[in-house]
């Protein structure tokens, strides 16, 4: 191998560690009272919860960011409840997000998903229930719910 090559790996591999490095750091960490509610929440639903917040929305200081909350079972199947009991849920969900969303100033909606997956074995899985709903943070009760078909509208 040669000095070009050589460079050349070294930028490529260069290029990739920062590449991962910018991609991890996008993510806005998580408060300790949110990290809590989650477990919390997955303790009380059965399922696998992950919050994530609205970098962009944080990022460029926007007063119009969406806190992303995802309810993923595999058991315990909420998706497919009825969509007065999944509004009832999303609006408790989202009002004790409220009391401790931190960024708070930079959100008007909390969107949850309740995803309910299958497992196959050496197949992977598969997504049998995606619903979301979108809570406005103003008016609780103003919930829009989005069926999803195999990940079609």
């Amino acid at each position: 191998m040669t000095f070009k090559h050589l460079n050349a790996i070294a930028y490529i591999f260069f290029c990739t560690i920062t590449g991962m490095v910018g991609c991890a750091s996008s993510q806005v960490p998580l408060s300790n009272a949110e990290l809590q509610l989650s477990k919390q929440l997955a303790l009380e639903y059965q399922c696998e919860v992950e919050f994530q917040h609205d970098y962009v929305a944080l990022k460029s200081n926007r007063k119009n960011g969406v806190f992303w909350i995802q309810l993923k079972s595999i058991n315990n199947d909420l998706c497919s409840k009825d969509s007065s009991s999944l509004k009832k849920i999303a609006a408790d969900i989202t009002a004790r997000t409220e009391k401790i969303l931190s960024h708070k100033q930079s959100y008007i909606s909390v969107t949850l998903n309740f995803k309910t997956t299958t497992v196959y074995h050496k197949q992977g899985y598969s997504i049998t229930c995606d619903k979301d709903l979108n809570i406005d943070l103003a008016d609780l009760n103003n919930v829009h719910i989005i069926y999803w078909d195999n990940g079609k509208l």
